[in-house]
């Protein structure tokens, strides 16, 4: 025995090769500490009654819960126990070894229900590079397995457990050593080189703890076959986020479509139960409102972040009279927002609409050239953009790719910007607008914004601009759009957003009516998509994973980023 600390990587490598050699070994060794053998059973029946099933045939059939067994062995006795009860849907049998799976996909086959061996999916390798989605376990047994890894690993994995197990339904079950070992490796243990660590028993308690588990039951195992380990069975208490579209206080997401149709829910957050919202610290939110009513609800919350850039729907007047820290995701969706609107300014700037319109027309138009107002030679016009922000930078970077000449306005920029990218740079934000024959907004929505795009500034546009907005739909009076439209001052507008979103039954704007009418005078000439420049899968992935981390970040290691203050617009 040497109480020398190896890599991890080294440490695993000769586990596995050990588990490898001497697989045949350990099983007969297991075999012959029955107490030890019949005591994880009898945790595994405590953990049944815990999931609210008795894990027999009278269970409801239709909850079929995932399991995940780490350092499964060769199966004996958890993973064939698992896979013998009804309530088991889908056991993960994860462990280093790959001869400790071969034996245990070779006592599967020799079930006498063959079903049961279906169940269970073998996960050869370190349990530290599994992955879950978010939330999708219901229980997570790790039985002499996480003594394995590092101290530091093993409370990467306690957070890796957390993020997997269900809110407020999934349970761990695991064992830790009961002596504090910064590491120790032994050269022989049953023929074979292993290594295990071990924080102790109050530190190991404070670990799943501190990784917001509720401990419900533990137990120093001292019966004659084992060493001291702790047993511990812990409730997964995890971050409350209420999604619009299933229940308002479910945290599970899975498809874009869950989502209303752009609008809240009617006070979705006094519906939450008592009991959760006392609980909740902290709330990820895409599209809800929170008023300082809604915000009175929850008593302990901590922070709230904003899933995107926009925070108007948040009373932060509110939220900061309560301490609550409000923060968003600025930067996600940047590259996918930059190439919608050089989208729309292709679609409209090289006529591509406007033939596809024509094209599809009864009769079609003849096979020729359109000589419109929209179609022109990009290069050496002016492109300009409205905030240079994350976004209106990678929309401009692209727009000087394809040969503009690119001017933006943005009064709140440092001196040199436009220096280090290589833009011109107005001062003046009406300067801007007359010599822009392709505008692209990107600013937010404050007071100062709000409305601000309107006739007077649009009829200053060269005549036969294009109008482009990805930013938000209030900076644009869309009355100024139509009267420049009918006008000639614009050529063409694509909208991604609108002052109103979805589009009412009721009191449609004229401008809107006219182009779901396809009234001939807007033919080829406006674009409208669902505020939809954000989207793509990737982004959408990005959004949710930055949200977490940025609030995992402020509850956890209380450290905020992006944070939203009261007086910011």
């Amino acid at each position: 025995m040497a109480a020398n600390n190896p890599s991890s990587e080294e440490s695993k490598q000769f586990i596995e090769e050990g588990y490898d050699k001497s697989a045949e070994k350990y099983l007969e060794w297991s075999r012959s500490r029955p107490v030890s053998m019949q005591h994880r059973l009898e945790l595994v029946e405590k953990l049944y009654t815990h999931l609210g099933v008795s894990g027999n045939a009278g269970d409801d059939p239709s909850r079929e819960l995932k399991v995940l067994e780490l350092g499964c062995g060769a199966g004996e006795p958890v993973t064939l126990a698992l896979a013998s009860k009804p309530a088991i849907g889908t056991v993960t049998a994860n462990d280093i070894s790959k001869t400790q799976l071969d034996m245990l996909s070779e006592s599967l086959s020799k079930l006498d229900d063959s079903s049961a061996g279906k169940k269970v999916k073998l996960a050869h390798g370190d349990m530290t590079q599994l992955e879950f989605p978010l939330k999708s376990l219901d229980a997570v047994i790790a039985f002499y397995s996480i003594i394995h890894l590092s101290p530091d690993e093993q409370v990467e994995m306690i957070g890796h457990i957390h993020r997997w197990l269900r809110s407020g339904s999934g349970y761990l079950l695991a064992s830790f050593g009961a002596d504090e070992s910064a590491g120790t490796t032994y050269d022989d243990w049953l023929g074979m080189k292993s290594y295990w660590s071990s924080h102790g028993i109050e530190k190991s308690l404070k670990l799943v703890e501190d990784a917001d588990f509720e401990v419900l039951w533990k137990d120093v195992n001292q019966n004659p076959d084992d060493a001291p380990f702790l047993w511990d069975d812990a409730l997964e208490q995890s971050l409350f986020a209420p999604q619009p579209g299933q229940t308002p206080y479910d945290l599970e997401y899975h498809q874009l479509d869950l989502w209303p149709t752009g609008v809240d829910l009617p006070k979705p957050w006094a519906s939450v139960p008592e009991d959760l919202r006392r609980r909740t610290n902290g709330i990820l939110t895409l599209k809800m409102r929170m008023t300082a009513e809604d915000v009175a609800l929850f008593p302990n919350l901590k922070v709230i972040v904003r899933m995107g850039v926009g925070y108007d729907r948040l009373d932060r007047v509110a939220l900061a009279k309560h301490n609550v820290i409000v923060c968003n995701v600025p930067d996600y969706g940047t590259s996918e927002i930059a190439d919608h609107a050089m989208g729309l300014v292709l679609s409209l700037r090289r006529g591509i609409l406007l033939h596809h319109e024509r094209q599809r027309a009864t009769p079609p138009a003849s096979w020729n050239y359109i000589n419109s107002p929209l179609v022109a030679r990009l290069q050496n016009k002016t492109f300009g953009v409205f905030g240079l922000g994350r976004i209106g930078t990678a929309a401009a970077l692209r727009a000087k790719a394809f040969g503009f000449n690119v001017l933006f306005y943005d009064p709140y920029l440092p001196n040199g910007v436009d220096k280090s990218l290589a833009l011109e740079r107005t001062k003046d934000v009406r300067d801007l607008f007359r010599r822009s024959e392709v505008l692209s907004l990107h600013a937010p929505c404050t007071r100062e914004t709000r409305g601000m795009v309107g006739y007077d500034l649009l009829s200053l546009l060269p005549r036969g601009a294009v109008l482009v907005n990805t930013a938000r739909g209030e900076i644009v009076d869309l009355d100024g759009v139509q009267r420049c439209l009918q006008e000639g001052i614009l050529a063409g507008a694509g909208l991604d957003v609108l002052p109103e979103e979805p589009i009412p039954e009721d009191d449609v704007h004229p401008l809107i009516r006219a182009y779901r009418s396809k009234e001939p005078w807007l033919e080829g000439r406006m674009v409208i998509t669902c505020h939809t420049a954000f989207y793509s899968p990737e982004s959408f992935v990005d959004i949710r994973v930055k949200s977490a981390e940025t609030m995992r970040s402020v509850l956890i290691d209380g450290i905020a980023s992006n944070v939203i203050l009261p007086e910011m617009e």
